[in-house]
């Protein structure tokens, strides 16, 4: 089982989370809000400011990745040349270069909510 821990209240990580789940080759990824008490029961290690501020990912070995190492895992176990090269970059350290890119992302990701429609 793979967990995704998304913030559930946010449009822009609920079409990642459709858009993920629509084209996931692997059928046993399950999203779990961050704010939920289950969030929190899997990752105990993670404090509630860290939790929220990120995507967080959990295979069924018990690696923990977060940022945009977690968005590319997650992206990964999708079909398609895309989740082709999220796989590859997810198991190189090419994906500490995307990290200031993802944190300015996951910063504003509010502001760009008006342009994702349900």
């Amino acid at each position: 089982m793979i967990f995704v821990f998304f913030d559930s209240e946010c449009a822009v990580c609920n079409a990642f989370r459709r858009w993920v789940e629509a084209h996931a080759s692997e059928k046993f990824i399950t999203f779990v809000g961050n704010h939920t008490a289950e969030a929190f029961e899997l990752l105990p290690q993670v404090t509630a400011h860290e939790m929220t501020r990120t995507l967080h990912f959990l295979n069924a070995g018990g690696r923990h990745r977060k940022g945009a190492h977690a968005a590319l895992s997650t992206i990964a176990v999708t079909d398609g040349w895309l989740g082709l090269a999220a796989k590859l970059l997810a198991n190189s350290p090419m994906h500490l270069l995307l990290e200031p890119g993802y944190r300015l992302f996951a910063r504003h990701r509010g502001r760009l909510a008006r342009f994702v429609h349900d």
